[in-house]
């Protein structure tokens, strides 16, 4: 892989980055700070919080940053699968894995930019404790195929567009889950 086609990928990552940074900022902005930090505000409006500030960061800002930070090193140090690469991309993987165990529910660094408090962002610090065991289980095998991909291929692109297709996949289930939930809660009433 040429160190252009690299710098070109680099390049659109960071774009698309900055723009759904941008989307989110306008939006959280547009609703209003003190909405989006009010937790009562957030339950009530659960489907414009989706679309406007969990979507982008969960199909774009997650894809880019997260694969930019485990795959790129692997892409940069090995161009193809040995052992000694394998076992990088297991430990990149598992690094992947316990990111996401111990996540909090909004990223740091899109609770700096959008100006909200993230310490405050879970509602309850157990809430998802049987979640983390299932978000190590299902990240640390797609860092492997990214991982694995990105060395086999020397490519950064494809490894985001699994990525990508893995959160889309997750945020479509999660989005019918919560429309199921919020049709069952208005029929119950």
């Amino acid at each position: 892989m040429s160190s252009v086609y690299l710098g070109k990928t680099l390049i659109s990552c960071v774009i698309l980055f900055f723009v759904a940074l941008g989307w989110m900022f306008f939006w959280t902005r547009y609703i209003g700070l003190k909405r989006v930090k009010d937790i009562e505000w957030t339950k009530q409006h659960e489907w414009q919080m989706l679309l406007c500030i969990t979507a982008p960061d969960w199909l774009l800002l997650a894809p880019i940053l997260e694969t930019c930070i485990f795959q790129l090193p692997l892409l940069l140090f090995f161009s193809e699968i040995t052992l000694f690469s394998g076992t990088a991309i297991l430990i990149s993987a598992h690094l992947f894995g316990l990111m996401h165990y111990y996540k909090p529910i909004l990223p740091p660094f899109v609770g700096i930019v959008l100006g909200i408090a993230t310490s405050a962002t879970p509602r309850n610090k157990n809430a998802y404790g049987k979640g983390k065991w299932l978000r190590y289980c299902s990240s640390g095998p797609l860092a492997l195929v990214e991982g694995y991909l990105a060395v086999k291929y020397h490519s950064l692109l494809l490894p985001i567009v699994v990525h990508l297709s893995w959160n889309v996949l997750l945020f479509c289930v999660s989005f019918i889950l919560r429309g199921y939930k919020t049709l069952t809660q208005k029929c119950t009433r």
